[in-house]
């Protein structure tokens, strides 16, 4: 028992010897292990803008692992088949996810750390590592780019985008924000979508026509209108002088004048997506986050409503908010960057704004909303009551209102007068 003892003992005494010289050993272990692994593996270091497209573009050649992202079904317009069908698809977003990619059986690894520049603000580096000798990294970026290009002209291509997606924050620094959609077919949009035995091009959404006959524009709007429009078809003329290809608005005038309105008109009549930012909801790192990602929209509308409604001047007056004025005005600068968007900021009270917002550079044009002339009152009540003695009628009545209150004020005439013609009729 004794010998069995001691034999026992001393393999406790070996084991825990080489455990302490492996504790020992372990930074010089760690650093030939590192100094082998920068032979074998390349590792490359990215800006945001080139993992987007490189990601989207390895997304495009071979499936990813499948725990990256998730699966869901979109409810898509075939061409071909000119009706709604149900697809499914795999969702990855290279924003958030590290993942698994392939090209032609080479793997290689798209990954991020996180670096903390403050108390509530972090910054995201991005790296794709390969195993050396595999990959001509230069020339997979060359062809990532190509590809990006030419899906973004295909999905503008006599169809429409048009929906509105709000993002709402989650009031921390870790970047998690809440979002919801609206005014939109679920249609295959997102460049971090895959289908599942379609073919994308044949499944975008042919749906969005329908402009709200109800809005009255006066002449200024409609120029407004039309110089958005005419925006969106100058990409290569802005490319041509070297100038961003971006345009941004203030959007100022009285509640209900129809401000908000407006942007969604244009943005139907464009064919192109809404991101409007919560900002009172935002921490600084999030809205940092969230006007990233629209690059993955555009291109597209960003609209920042009743702006003077969170700050005055450069005070936060919303005491939940956590969204910083500098903050603000570096995501403002930030879009600048990202060809084909139109940012448009309302304003109830423009008087409270700091000059710094509105200066020329981060806004290109403000645009004055007012309350309605006779007759556009009288054009708008006609519209809604079909009848235009009526109209005149409850136009002198109201007398001078906004165009949302006048209706909202015809609209439940009209109702009331249906239900009272059906009551009748019965």
């Amino acid at each position: 028992m004794r010998v069995l003892e001691d034999a026992v003992t001393g393999h406790w005494e070996l084991v825990i010897g080489a455990i302490g010289a492996i504790a020992m050993l372990w930074g010089r272990i760690k650093q030939v292990a590192d100094a082998v692994a920068r032979i074998v593996v390349v590792r490359v270091t990215v800006e945001d803008e080139v993992r987007h497209c490189v990601a989207r573009y390895l997304l495009s050649l071979r499936r990813p692992t499948p725990t990256a992202g998730y699966y869901t079904v979109y409810n898509c317009y075939s061409r071909s088949q000119q009706e709604y069908v149900s697809i499914p698809a795999h969702e990855m977003s290279p924003l958030e996810d590290a993942g698994l990619y392939w090209v032609s059986l080479r793997p290689i690894w798209m990954s991020f750390e996180h670096e903390q520049m403050s108390s509530d603000q972090y910054k995201r580096r991005h790296y794709f590592s390969f195993i050396r000798g595999t990959l001509d990294w230069e020339a997979l970026l060359v062809d990532a780019y190509a590809h990006y290009r030419r899906l973004g002209d295909r999905r503008c291509e006599g169809v429409t985008r048009f929906y509105i997606h709000h993002v709402i924050g989650g009031g921390n620094s870790e970047g998690h924000i809440g979002s919801r959609t609206e005014s939109a077919p679920r249609t295959y949009v997102s460049q971090q979508s895959r289908l599942l035995g379609w073919d994308e091009t044949d499944v975008l959404s042919q749906d969005g026509d329908a402009i709200d006959t109800s809005l009255v524009l006066s002449e200024d709007l409609v120029e407004v209108t039309a110089e958005i429009q005419k925006f969106f078809t100058l990409k290569r003329w802005y490319a041509d002088r070297g100038v961003s290809w971006r345009r941004s608005y203030l959007y100022k005038g009285p509640p209900g004048t129809g401000k908000s309105s407006h942007v969604r008109h244009v943005a139907r009549k464009c064919r192109l997506p809404i991101t409007v930012f919560h900002i009172a909801s935002l921490t600084n790192f999030e809205l940092h986050q969230a006007m990233q990602e629209v690059r993955d929209r555009a291109p597209c509308f960003v609209l920042i409503e009743d702006i003077d409604r969170v700050f005055h001047g450069d005070q936060n007056v919303v005491p939940s908010s956590k969204l910083a004025f500098q903050a603000l005005l570096q995501a403002l600068d930030g879009i600048q960057g990202v060809d084909g968007v139109v940012t448009i900021i309302t304003a109830n009270h423009p008087d409270k704004l700091d000059p710094a917002l509105v200066r020329k550079g981060r806004v290109d044009r403000v645009v004055t909303f007012g309350m309605l002339t006779l007759t556009q009152r009288l054009g708008l009540a006609q519209r809604v009551l079909t009848d235009p003695t009526l109209a005149a009628k409850v136009v002198a009545e109201l007398g001078p209102c906004s165009g949302a209150d006048l209706r909202e004020h015809c609209t439940k005439l009209a109702i009331s007068m249906m239900f009272e013609q059906d009551e009748k009729e019965n």
